[in-house]
């Protein structure tokens, strides 16, 4: 699971789980050529009852939330589902990966910050917003804004190859957990 994540900060002591979109990018990538994700559920932290489902088509290893509206400051869980052994196989689901959908104050603040990121190309006004973002440890949202662009120049590509080909599956949230649904 990439995106949204928990990323530690330049300190290496603090977690940032924040994101600032109301339509966050859920990304993911999945070592094991048999495994199909065929779903996303979220949670509100601490809570059983599946916030919102999202469903993932075959080949997509990336959705765009379009679910009931998050609420500002509210700490969520997501869970990665796949299914492994075709129709009828086992539905296998990773650990929760928790993020938060910053306060409205916060939100109203970074919002003014990215309108005067605006720049003369599409490429640079991505950059910039993507470059403030990062340096909030926006990083789901820096990841967002790259994916944003409907027709990118090359070298956008291939900032989104350098990322897409990272080895993000060295962390706790990318394991798979192997109970049978």
């Amino acid at each position: 699971m990439i995106t949204p994540n928990q990323f530690l900060t330049e300190s290496e002591r603090e977690v940032s789980k924040e994101i600032f979109s109301n339509k966050p990018l859920f990304s993911w990538r999945i070592s094991d050529p048999k495994a199909k994700p065929v779903k996303i559920e979220i949670f509100e932290a601490g809570k059983q009852q599946v916030f919102e489902t999202l469903k993932i088509k075959e080949g997509e290893t990336r959705v765009i939330y379009n679910g009931k509206p998050l609420q500002p400051g509210q700490t969520y869980e997501w869970k990665l589902y796949a299914l492994v052994g075709g129709k009828g196989g086992r539905e296998l689901e990773s650990l929760p990966v928790e993020f938060e959908f910053i306060e409205a104050a916060k939100r109203n603040k970074i919002t003014q910050e990215l309108t005067k990121q605006e720049g003369a190309s599409a490429d640079k006004n991505v950059l910039s917003k993507v470059d403030y973002l990062i340096s909030e440890w926006l990083l789901s949202d820096a990841l967002w804004q790259l994916y944003s662009v409907r027709n990118p120049s090359a070298e956008l590509k291939r900032t989104i190859q350098e990322i897409e080909a990272h080895d993000f599956c060295t962390t706790n949230s990318a394991k798979v957990s192997t109970n049978t649904l």
